[in-house]
This record gives C-alpha cells, sequence and structure tokens, in this order.
C-alpha cells in the first residue's frame, strides 16, 4: 500500500508529490547496511523498519513547524540513512527543501530528555492524527526515558518563503511548547 493510501488526513496536492518521492526513493543501501549492522534482521523486519521511517518523514513534512522525535526502533534507519551524506542530503532537499538534522539524545542531560519525550509525545500524537494506523512496536508510548533517542531540533521553516515554495509551511500549526532548544 503506497504511503498516501495510509494517510487519513487530507493532503493538498502540493504535498503530495513530496510524499511519493519519499515512498518511491531508492531505500536499497539502507536495507543493506541495516541488514548488516544489525547482524541478520528477518526481511520483514528490515521492510517495516524503512516503511515507518518513510512515516516519520510524512510527519516531519506535514507538521513542518515543529520539530520531532523518532523512535528508538526506528532511529537504526534514520542513522544509516544520514550516513549516506549526499543521498541524505538531495533526499532533504528535495523534500522538505532544507537539511533535516538527526541529533542523538544525551541521557545525561535530564533537561534535554524532557524535551525529547515532550517532542516525542507529540510526534506520536500527530503520527496518529495523520496516519490510519500505527504500529506501536515500531512506535511505542513513551513511558520509558530508555525509549528516547534521536530527534529532529528544528522546525523545518523556511526563513526564505519564497524560496522555498508551500510544503515546508505544514498542515499544523506551530506548538510553542516544543519551541525550547536543546
Amino acid at each position: 500500500m503506497s504511503l498516501l493510501d495510509q494517510i487519513k488526513v487530507e493532503v493538498p496536492n502540493e504535498y503530495k508529490e513530496a510524499i511519493q518521492f519519499i515512498d518511491d526513493f531508492d531505500y536499497e543501501p539502507i536495507l543493506k547496511k541495516v541488514s548488516k549492522d544489525l547482524h541478520g534482521p528477518t526481511k520483514k523486519y528490515v521492510f517495516e523498519g524503512i516503511e515507518n521511517l518513510k512515516r516519520y518523514y510524512v510527519v516531519a513534512l506535514l507538521d513542518a513547524q515543529n520539530p520531532h522525535a523518532v523512535s528508538r526502533p526506528v532511529d537504526p534507519f534514520w542513522h544509516v540513512h544520514v550516513l549516506f551524506s549526499r543521498e541524505y542530503f538531495r533526499f532533504c532537499e528535495e523534500v522538505f527543501g532544507a537539511y533535516v538534522h538527526h541529533i542523538p539524545l544525551d541521557h545525561d542531560d535530564s533537561k534535554a530528555v524532557s524535551h525529547v519525550k515532550k517532542v516525542y509525545e507529540y510526534t506520536l500524537k500527530k503520527h496518529h492524527e495523520i496516519f490510519k494506523q500505527v504500529d506501536e512496536e515500531w512506535w511505542p508510548a513513551a513511558t520509558m526515558p530508555g525509549l528516547l533517542i534521536c530527534f529532529q531540533p528544528e522546525a523545518l521553516i523556511c526563513f526564505q518563503p519564497e524560496a522555498c515554495g508551500y510544503r515546508l509551511k505544514g498542515l499544523y500549526e506551530q506548538e510553542t511548547a516544543l519551541r525550547e532548544s536543546v
């Protein structure tokens, strides 16, 4: 099933092209590296990981005015995508119009942990609002700090709107409670 078919909110046409790009992107190098790094996970597991990484990107696209945190199960897939830096940079430019930073969480920093917990809970809420179904094995509730991991620290707000097009604005308003810097 395509990503667009999994989305329950109405998606304006200008976002559909970016979502289709996310869906059609060549994730094969990521699949291979994750399979190697995780020492032989099942094909089903790797496929589901990529599908949930795509969902993370859709949430970040449709809610571009807010930061987002990835789940621990999805994080290795994002890590590997970032390692393919040229492809990741081009991917971000095509989808978001800007580079999406990947910041690991310092679990010794209680302020950062608290902030990322709030950001992850918000991301999870948006995930449920945007998608028809959410797999709780890939997107568990953030009840334990150990489940928190990496995040996108800034919203994808474009500072030169005339150069960015519509897709960076997102479908949702900015949440001021998520604006803390870490």
